[in-house]
């Protein structure tokens, strides 16, 4: 691969048609391979990996060139804007949790920037690593653009070639160890990390409503989702009502959906145990734990302490909504913040904590709308993707300028005479008065 030579439009175009093609052709091989590594529904698999992968593509390609190469900013006699230039070689490492998406709508974003890439999958997935393998070479047969990285683990990965750009999806501590083996002056990065997000319940929220989206967000994956919702912040005074209606709701869904009785999630080996002894989770096997909600008003709580991605979530009942601060501090910059509230005044509190996004009275909705980028602060990520930001993303953004007419050049060229500072005062003075 080589870095210098960027890919053209029509070949990026092409690219993508033939990944659209591909994932088609083998859609029933996906189900299949995620149903036999993660007994992960068909549906589930449709609904969360299959979609969102196809939406990118299509929204790439339902744009003009000039759109994908050059954005204009505006100007009369002069055209101003930003150029997009490939960032050359790309390494996008990929997640267990959802393993096809996460590896394909960021390799959407490079392909359509014009880089090479190398793609590490997730060693968890063996039946669907095979399926994606088989995508890659349909649709590059050669390798000339995409190659698939075939080192164990990730330090072998990155000593053994410098790549201008790492795109990670993943923990916290695997990202410390990505940042180890780069030089951070050679090579940019963007971490899609996780936290832990708050869902916070006001006392006029509907509470229905907010049940049902808390079971909708949790549960998908079975918890395993990085913006899953972590932990509930909720009035006191309606927190037994709404615990209600999520029991209600999930032994409804349980009943109707007989894959959640079955589902062998990936839950890391030995995790579940630690859940069962830390926040007292029914393990049904290593990798399988029953979902558990649950009062916890102590701070010093393990439930507090990290990322639980697992079908398991304390409450926290709060008698005035500054005890949030408190809260937040713990775990600051979270990944998403869900708030659940109709009035005005509870929403703009809780939105000047800082999050990497912000759903109200609504969860999940902003990762399907690819106008909208998404990602983390701090700890939860570094860089956001997904639409026009992944263009930005994997392009060296620069400024540019072509100026046809210059009013002002003779004001601005010397020499600076006793003239042009009069103009130049009575300029600024017009800059005083200006309305907006």
């Amino acid at each position: 691969m080589n870095k210098n030579i960027s890919l053209n439009y029509q070949i990026r175009i092409n690219l993508l048609k033939k990944l659209k093609d591909a994932i088609f052709a083998n859609q029933n091989e996906i189900l299949q391979a995620l149903k036999e590594d993660m007994n992960k529904s068909h549906y589930e698999t449709t609904l969360t990996e299959i979609i969102p992968t196809i939406a990118e593509i299509n929204f790439f390609l339902s744009k003009k060139q000039s759109r994908i190469k050059f954005k204009k900013v505006g100007g009369i006699f002069s055209k101003y804007g930003y150029i997009y230039n490939p960032r050359g070689n790309v390494l996008i490492i990929n997640s267990w949790n959802y393993p096809f998406q996460l590896l394909f709508i960021p390799l959407v974003g490079s392909i359509i920037a014009g880089n090479y890439n190398t793609l590490k999958f997730h060693p968890y997935l063996n039946k669907l690593n095979k399926v994606m393998e088989k995508i890659i070479l349909q649709i590059d047969s050669e390798n000339r653009y995409i190659k698939i990285d075939k080192f164990s683990t990730i330090e072998e990965t990155l000593q053994d070639f410098t790549f201008d750009f790492v795109f990670f999806t993943g923990s916290y501590a695997t990202s410390q160890i990505i940042l180890k083996n780069i030089d951070i002056n050679k090579t940019d990065y963007c971490f899609e990390l996780g936290g832990k997000s708050p869902f916070i319940v006001t006392k006029d929220a509907n509470i229905k409503k907010a049940a049902k989206m808390f079971i909708y967000a949790k549960m998908m994956n079975f918890g395993q989702t990085c913006v899953a919702p972590d932990y509930i912040f909720i009035d006191k005074a309606i927190s037994n009502l709404f615990m209600q209606k999520v029991d209600k709701l999930l032994e409804k869904i349980i009943e109707k959906d007989p894959s959640l009785k079955e589902l062998v999630n990936l839950i890391p080996l030995n995790k579940a145990e630690v859940l069962e002894h830390s926040l007292g989770a029914k393990k049904l096997n290593d990798k399988k734990v029953m979902p558990k909600f649950f009062k916890e008003n102590n701070l010093d709580s393990a439930a507090y302490k990290e990322e639980i991605f697992a079908p398991i979530a304390p409450i926290f009942e709060y008698e005035h909504i500054c005890e949030f601060e408190q809260v937040y501090k713990l775990n600051p910059n979270p990944l998403s913040m869900y708030i659940f509230s109709k009035s005005k005044k509870d929403q703009n509190f809780f939105t000047s904590f800082i999050a990497g996004n912000y759903m109200i009275n609504n969860t999940m909705g902003i990762l399907e709308n690819n106008k909208l980028s998404f990602g983390g602060i701090k700890q939860s990520g570094k860089g956001r993707y997904r639409g026009f930001a992944s263009l930005e993303l994997f392009s060296h953004k620069s400024s540019y300028t072509q100026i046809r007419f210059d009013l002002l050049f003779k004001l601005k060229n010397l020499p600076y005479t006793v003239k042009k500072e009069k103009i130049l005062n009575l300029y600024l003075k017009m800059l005083k008065f200006f309305k907006f």
